[in-house]
């Protein structure tokens, strides 16, 4: 219901409840263990759209996603380098705070390279954009300290 409002333009997203129940939503994986396609175009939305305290929310969602559907999401990454780099922004603040040990994100930044990239392993397309994504989250760390 909420991810429908959202599509819609009446669900005014922010640091809520509603918004972080819908987060968690988006995020799920579905039953065959991947992200949707609609909540993946919803949570880009929040993404681009977010700032303030809902932006400091969103790194663990965005590792959520990647790690949900890498081929995906590294895919999109290529057309979309604006949603690369807010993912790269929201995941270098989490991680940078993961690493002084003040986060609970599930992995820290070399755990999730090497996910990531062993779950690519065989996609030569994806080398390039990879190094890229991981360029742009270790810039977004470093402008944190």
């Amino acid at each position: 219901e909420e991810a429908i409002e959202l599509y819609n333009g009446k669900l005014k997203i922010g640091d809520n409840n509603k918004t972080i129940l819908l987060l968690g939503t988006l995020t799920s994986i579905s039953e065959k263990g991947k992200t949707t396609p609609f909540y993946f175009f919803l949570f880009n939305q929040i993404c681009i759209k977010s700032d303030g305290a809902l932006s400091e929310l969103l790194g663990d969602y965005c590792q959520r996603i990647v790690l949900s559907s890498p081929g995906y999401v590294i895919n999109y990454f290529i057309g979309n380098e604006d949603v690369l780099k807010k993912y790269a922004e929201y995941l270098g603040y989490e991680l940078y705070f993961k690493e002084e040990g003040t986060s609970t994100i599930e992995y820290d930044f070399s755990e999730f390279k090497k996910i990531l990239s062993l779950s690519l392993v065989h996609e030569k397309k994806y080398e390039a954009i990879l190094r890229f994504f991981y360029e742009e989250i270790d810039k977004s760390m470093k402008n944190i300290e």
